[in-house]
C-alpha cells in the first residue's frame, strides 16, 4: 500500500541533507535483482515510484516538484519452516541409514550442521523471490521524508540503504524526533498522556495558514505493562476503566478537520506513526498524474503537520 493509496500507511523522517538525494544516486543503487543468484535471500534497491521494474527511471524523472520520489524494493526468499523441517528431516535420515551401513551408529553434530544446510540451500534454489515495494517522498525544501510503511523491518532497511547511498541517517520524526528533551519526557509518559489528552476532547491547532480540529474517533487500542493489548471501540466507559486501571493508549483513531470542513482519518501509535486517509481527490479524466501524487502528499503533509504541531504545543 503506497502513498497514493486510499489508506496510506506512514512513517516521517527527516533528512539533513536532502540535496544529495539525487537521480543519478538513485540510479547508482538501485534494485539488483536475485532472481538468477540461488543463494541470496534478499535483494534491495531503489526503483521508479510510478513502475517498480523500471530501474533507468526511463518511463519517469524521479523529480516531482518540490519532492524526490522513489520506490524502495525489497525481495525476499524465505524456505517456509514447515518444509525445511521435513525435507531435513528425510535427508537426515537417509544420512543416518547411510552411516549405519558403514557400522556408525550417529549422525555428527557437523555433518546435521552440514546437511541443513545444504537442504535449504537446494530448497532455496527453487524458491522464487516474494518482492514488496516501500513509496517514498523527500521534500526537497524542508528534508521532510515520507515513507510509506509503519512496519520497523521494512524502515530500518530502508535507513541502511538510504546511509549507504546517500551518506546520511535519517532521523524518525516520532516522539524522539520531535522533542529535544525527549529522554526526560518518556519518563513522565508524554505520549501516553498526549494521545490520552486527545482522548474525549477535540483539539485546535494552527497550521500552514490553517485551523484544524484534531478528535479522536472512537477507536482505541490500550496496552498493558505486559505488552498485552485491548481493543475498544465506541466503547468510552471501558477505556475509562481500562485507563485508571493503568493501561495505556496504544493505538487511537483520529478525525482531523479543517475550516473549510475537509476531512482526514488518521490512526497513530505510540511510536508516531500513522495510517492516514486524506480527503479525496477529484481526478479529471486527463488530470496529469504528477500533479495528482503532489496534492496527495501535500494533503498527507498537512495531516502530519497538524498533529506534530499539537505535540510540540503541548510539550515544547
Amino acid at each position: 500500500m503506497g502513498l497514493m493509496a486510499k489508506n496510506c500507511a506512514l512513517t516521517v523522517f527527516k533528512a539533513e541533507n536532502p540535496a544529495a538525494v539525487t537521480a543519478e544516486k538513485l540510479k547508482q543503487f538501485a534494485f539488483a535483482p536475485i532472481d538468477d543468484l540461488p543463494g541470496e535471500e534478499m535483494a534491495r534497491g531503489w526503483v521508479n515510484f510510478d513502475d517498480m521494474l523500471d530501474l533507468a527511471w526511463g518511463m519517469s524523472v524521479p523529480e516531482k516538484g518540490n519532492f524526490m520520489v522513489f520506490g524502495f524494493r525489497i525481495d525476499t526468499r524465505r524456505v517456509p519452516g514447515p518444509v525445511l523441517r521435513k525435507e531435513y528431516g528425510k535427508a537426515l535420515q537417509e544420512e543416518l541409514e547411510k552411516a549405519q551401513a558403514e557400522g556408525k551408529k550417529f549422525v555428527s553434530r557437523e555433518r546435521k550442521k552440514e546437511l541443513k544446510e545444504l537442504v535449504k540451500a537446494k530448497l532455496m534454489a527453487k524458491t522464487p523471490p516474494s518482492p514488496a515495494v516501500v513509496d517514498a517522498a523527500l521534500d526537497m525544501t524542508t528534508g521532510q521524508l515520507l515513507v510509506s510503511s509503519t512496519s520497523s523491518r521494512q524502515l530500518e532497511s530502508f535507513a541502511e540503504h538510504f546511509k549507504a547511498s546517500f551518506d546520511q541517517d535519517i532521523q524518525e520524526l516520532n516522539f524522539a524526533g520531535l522533542e529535544e528533551r525527549a529522554d526526560t519526557l518518556k519518563d513522565g509518559l508524554a505520549m501516553e498522556s498526549f494521545l490520552q489528552e486527545i482522548y474525549g476532547h477535540s483539539r485546535e491547532v494552527g497550521w500552514d495558514g490553517h485551523t484544524f480540529n484534531i478528535a479522536e474517533a472512537g477507536e482505541v487500542t490500550l496496552q498493558k505493562e505486559s505488552g498485552e493489548t485491548v481493543a475498544s471501540r465506541n466503547e468510552p466507559g471501558s477505556v475509562a476503566a481500562g485507563l485508571e486501571a493503568g493501561l495505556y493508549i496504544r493505538k487511537m483513531k483520529l478525525t482531523i478537520t479543517d475550516e473549510n470542513a475537509m476531512e482526514w482519518s488518521a490512526v497513530i501509535d505510540q511510536d508516531f506513526r500513522f495510517r492516514l486517509q486524506t480527503p479525496a481527490i477529484e481526478k479529471a479524466k486527463d488530470a496529469d498524474p504528477d500533479a495528482v501524487l503532489l496534492e496527495k502528499l501535500y494533503l498527507l503533509q498537512l495531516a502530519v503537520g497538524a498533529v506534530h504541531e499539537l505535540f510540540r504545543s503541548r510539550w515544547g
